[in-house]
């Protein structure tokens, strides 16, 4: 099942989840980040095909996401983070095959996303966290033709355009 809906909950209290707005269309398997003031849904699957389309939401008011630009590619099961100014796109699955691209696209502009670096090997479905300066990948699943699920840790920095740093290993 594939949705538009965009709901919020609050991180104090206990209340139930409130209708924000809607997305400008049905996704699923879609990567996700903020700026602290608007939302950003990257590429994805509509349902019926795989998009690259990024879109924003903001948090001030209760309306449908905005057109935001594009991934260059055609992704879903992507990892995403961020720094302070853009969203980082990693891995995922384009035209049926997992990916190592990286992409990067500002918050401030709604320009499409370009080549940031590549991760050591193809990968989706992974979890992905930052501090603001530097991205650690980890996990994820890459492919009968790469032996599967992973437990890699990846690194890279948001400041330079190159391939991801193979750190460790996740605990099995």
């Amino acid at each position: 099942t594939v949705y538009s809906d965009i709901v919020k909950f609050q991180f104090t209290g206990t209340t139930d989840a409130t209708t924000h707005g809607n997305l400008t269309s049905t996704l699923k398997m879609h990567g996700s980040s903020s700026n602290g003031t608007s939302a950003f849904v990257a590429a994805g699957h509509n349902g019926t095909t795989v998009v690259s389309a990024v879109q924003k939401i903001a948090f001030s008011n209760n309306t449908t996401a905005a057109s935001h630009g594009s991934l260059s590619r055609l992704t879903n099961n992507q990892a995403t983070t961020k720094d302070a100014v853009q969203s980082m796109n990693a891995g995922g699955i384009y035209t049926g095959t997992r990916t190592t691209e990286i992409e990067k696209m500002a918050f401030a502009t709604g320009s499409s996303a370009v080549q940031h670096g590549n991760l050591t090997m193809k990968r989706s479905v992974a979890a992905i966290g930052s501090d603001g300066y530097q991205a650690l990948q980890t996990g994820g699943h890459a492919g009968s033709d790469n032996g599967g699920m992973v437990s890699t840790i990846e690194k890279w920095n948001f400041g330079s355009n190159t391939t991801t740093v193979n750190v460790g290993n996740l605990a099995t």
